[in-house]
């Protein structure tokens, strides 16, 4: 079993010299983050290096909503400077945001676009050889106004795309929040998942404590055949390093 730890949601505002050496005592062996451009990426790359960490997915430049047409063109020039970071890491998946609402433009407007920039979106990430995991989102406690917040909203949009450069984040703290259900609906359509994120529900704290049973949730994923990274995306109450270490010692290997 194989787990990244987000450094933006643990270790929020702390330099990356600081976390990654302490990442990587408590025993893992990759990182990924939210946010590239206000990062010294040289340095992060350096520190990846020199600890052995695997840097397995970030956010794309999501201050840009790809459900304004108008930013059509910025969007992708976002995501290709997205994807040269994501190059000189070695890191081959991209998270993507379905965008938030605007003032002005409906729903189906805002689909419309989506559809449009993830579909010219997709010669650059075959030539780059780079998955985009496009992520619902919860509506009802954290991100009010978000586009895509079902899983079922989210397959289905990938059938309008029909390609593997882009599947879906599925992140089991959002959709135990959306609609539960997370086994069966994980397990109908795990071809289409490029990676988890995992949280506590309620409170996105350490997933050691809450409702949901993630080490039962794991094995049975990966009974299911999934054999990438579970990204540890959680705000911790307490010392991040005590979390990790007792999420370590408490989710299956």
């Amino acid at each position: 079993m194989n787990y990244s730890v987000c450094i933006d949601a643990l270790f929020h505002g702390e330099p990356v010299d600081k976390v990654l050496p302490l990442v990587k005592k408590c025993g893992y062996n990759a990182i990924e983050f939210w946010t590239w451009w206000d990062k010294d990426m040289n340095l992060l790359k350096d520190l990846c290096s020199s600890l052995n960490l695997k840097v397995v997915t970030f956010c794309t430049d999501f201050r840009i909503n790809p459900g304004n047409a108008a930013d059509h063109d910025r969007y992708l020039e976002g995501l290709a400077l997205s994807i040269e970071e994501a190059k000189k890491l070695n890191c081959p998946m991209l998270i993507a945001q379905a965008g938030w609402e605007i003032e002005g433009i409906s729903f189906e407007s805002h689909e419309d676009a989506l559809i449009k920039v993830m579909q010219d979106a997709l010669p650059l990430l075959t030539k780059e050889n780079m998955t985009l995991v496009l992520e619902p989102l919860n509506v009802l406690t954290d991100h009010p106004g978000y586009h895509m917040s079902t899983s079922a909203h989210a397959f289905s949009f990938l059938k309008k795309i029909n390609d593997p450069h882009i599947k879906i984040l599925f992140d089991i703290y959002h959709q135990q929040i959306t609609e539960g259900n997370i086994l069966a609906n994980i397990k109908e359509h795990l071809p289409q998942i490029g990676h988890f994120h995992i949280a506590a529900v309620p409170g996105r704290t350490t997933p050691t404590a809450g409702e949901l049973n993630y080490p039962c949730i794991l094995e049975n994923i990966k009974e299911m055949g999934y054999n990438q990274y579970f990204g540890l995306e959680y705000m911790p109450k307490e010392d991040p390093l005590k979390t990790l270490q007792e999420v370590y010692g408490a989710f299956p290997k």
